[in-house]
């Protein structure tokens, strides 16, 4: 009975976005098999010289290397497949240069996808990793494309090819987040949830729009768009006060396309608020110390 509910703990290792859960949630559940488990026992059969390793790793003040992970894969006991995803994810926590993070994280899916194992988090990933989903998911609903994917695909600016339109498409509809029945297309939900969409991949979708936003203001006529910024200086207090104000704008912005009497372009709107200096009273109080 205990060995069950260790196998069925690990075989959720494909859930897991940060290993540090996994290996909290493995020796909570060690534990409470097995009085006499510890997080030393654990170092020892891993063949760790420090009895605190583990502590350490778990509280994220130390990293594994190739030989320790390794060490905690042979000790957990998982085969080759999770050996590898396992690897993959404490690469994928431990590395901070975005490019390496998308490397492991791509890792991470396809062996998910060998072991059948699917997510939402996956479907939501999938669909930022292209900047043109989400414009091409607007067209697909509203735009009278007929069925032409060269069409669609024209329509988006700057323009696509017919083959990325027709697999954006695919993608969405197999995905859940476009419905399609004779040939029309309909949304299956408005908005997406996104909470479940790893940071760094939403830190990369939102880059490639603020960067496509910055070449698109390039080319097109004041009439066309509306950009403008503001520098002010004020408290943590005011700027709470501003983040909420961005809020209820974007609720009534909705508001505003729900009541929109047609829909003849695909807008995208970006907002942010972010400090560019340091805190004046903190700086001035560790200058003084």
């Amino acid at each position: 009975m205990r060995k069950d509910k260790v196998t069925k703990f690990i075989d959720s290792l494909y859930r897991y976005e940060n290993y540090r859960d996994f290996l909290k949630d493995y020796f909570t559940l060690q534990k409470s098999l097995r009085a006499q488990f510890s997080q030393r026992s654990f170092a020892q059969r891993a063949g760790l010289t420090s009895h605190t390793f583990c502590s350490y790793v778990l509280n994220g003040k130390r990293n594994l290397s190739a030989k320790t992970i390794e060490a905690f894969a042979t000790t957990i006991g998982l085969d080759a497949t999770k050996s590898s995803f396992f690897t993959s994810l404490v690469h994928f926590t431990q590395c901070e240069e975005q490019n390496e993070k998308v490397q492991y994280y791509e890792e991470m899916q396809r062996i998910r996808k060998i072991t059948k194992f699917k997510t939402i988090t996956h479907q939501q990933s999938s669909f930022y990793e292209k900047p043109y989903n989400a414009v091409i998911r607007e067209l697909a609903v509203h735009a009278p494309w007929n069925g032409s994917f060269e069409t669609l695909a024209k329509m988006v600016y700057p323009s696509i090819t017919k083959t990325e339109a027709k697999a954006s498409v695919e993608f969405l509809v197999e995905n859940g987040l476009l419905l399609e029945k004779d040939g029309n297309y309909s949304f299956n939900q408005d908005n997406l949830n996104d909470d479940d969409v790893p940071v760094f991949f939403k830190k990369k979708a939102r880059r490639q729009v603020f960067e496509r936003g910055v070449e698109l203001l390039d080319n097109l006529s004041p009439d066309q768009r509306y950009a403008a910024y503001t520098t002010f200086m004020a408290d943590k207090k005011t700027y709470q006060k501003i983040e909420q104000e961005f809020i209820e704008f974007r609720k009534r912005v909705y508001e505003h396309i729900e009541q929109a009497e047609s829909k003849d372009e695909v807008f995208q709107m970006t907002h942010e608020v972010f400090p560019v200096s340091r805190n004046v009273k903190d700086f001035i109080r560790k200058e003084q110390l």
